[in-house]
């Protein structure tokens, strides 16, 4: 494992039990930079419970505050995903009836709850 491998995993750690993604399984990919300037990307794959993290080289260039923000950014992407995945369907031409919709956005909310009620 990279030292920035071990950074990544290091605050994939710390905030996985706040995020409650304590069942999910982190994947870590670090490559060159891509043509969009972007620090990170994920593919979540919501029924395993599986996350791939693809980290930029350029990221590793910032601070320590930064390059955890970015991890932190991308750990919240698996949170959103469900609604995200309603809006590319949309957008596609899928129809998408009020219940399904529904349904993502109460899961979404739900955890989001979850997560904030633990801070009290």
């Amino acid at each position: 494992m990279t030292k920035n491998e071990k950074k990544v995993r290091e605050y994939i750690n710390k905030w996985k039990p706040k995020l409650f993604l304590d069942g999910y399984i982190f994947h870590i990919e670090i490559k060159d930079d891509n043509e969009d300037g972007d620090y990170a990307e994920v593919k979540v794959n919501a029924m395993y419970r599986e996350a791939t993290f693809t980290f930029f080289k350029c990221l590793f260039k910032k601070t320590d505050d930064v390059i955890e923000e970015t991890v932190l950014h991308e750990m919240i992407h698996i949170i959103t995903d469900p609604v995200k995945e309603i809006w590319h369907k949309m957008a596609n031409g899928t129809l998408i009836t009020h219940g399904q919709s529904k349904e993502k956005c109460e899961y979404m909310t739900s955890w989001i709850t979850q997560i904030l009620l633990a801070r009290k």
